[in-house]
């Protein structure tokens, strides 16, 4: 088992997020711009 606290735990989580950040704002940027349709053709 690892700790969740050791420092390399907390890094890879913390780019985990970033990552996850990232994917979101890609989403919201196509739906501002082309709507739920736009969106679901994407995807």
């Amino acid at each position: 088992m690892t700790d969740d606290k050791a420092t390399v735990e907390l890094l890879g989580m913390q780019i985990i997020d970033e990552i996850i950040v990232d994917e979101v704002n890609y989403y919201k940027r196509i739906y501002k711009d082309k709507g739920l349709s736009g969106l679901l053709e994407l995807i």
